[in-house]
Formats: C-alpha cells, structure tokens, sequence
C-alpha cells in the first residue's frame, strides 16, 4: 500500500541512506550510490554545492536528482 505522504520521497532517502551506511546491498542502495558517484565526478568544487547535468536537472552531493 502506498501511502500519499508529501514527505515520502525525503523518507525514502533516509532509510536508503540508512541501507548503504549498514552495507545493505538493494537496487535502491544501489541507485544512491550511483548517483553519489555521479555528483563526485561532476562536482567542480568541494563546497557542497548541487551540480548541474543537463536539461535543468542537477544531482545533490547526498545523490539527489532534483529540478531547478
């Protein structure tokens, strides 16, 4: 059952943090730590800041895709 949380994607982000801090090996996991990955390759600068990919999309240094 999926729950209609305006929360539910940043909780979901929690726990799959969670996961990949205990070693938890799962798609998710998985995914994160891709796209961690990503944003060091991409990231020109060490201040944390969000990167820009393409197309108004930009990766978060905690592996976020968002928006902008």
């Amino acid at each position: 059952m999926l729950i209609d949380n305006p929360d539910k994607e940043h909780l979901l982000h929690i726990a799959t943090t969670a996961l990949d801090r205990i070693g938890f090996e799962d798609v998710s996991v998985l995914a994160l730590r891709e796209m961690k990955t990503l944003y060091d390759e991409f990231s020109i600068s060490d201040n944390g800041e969000d990167t820009y990919l393409s197309d108004g999309m930009w990766v978060t240094p905690d592996g976020r895709m968002i928006e902008k």
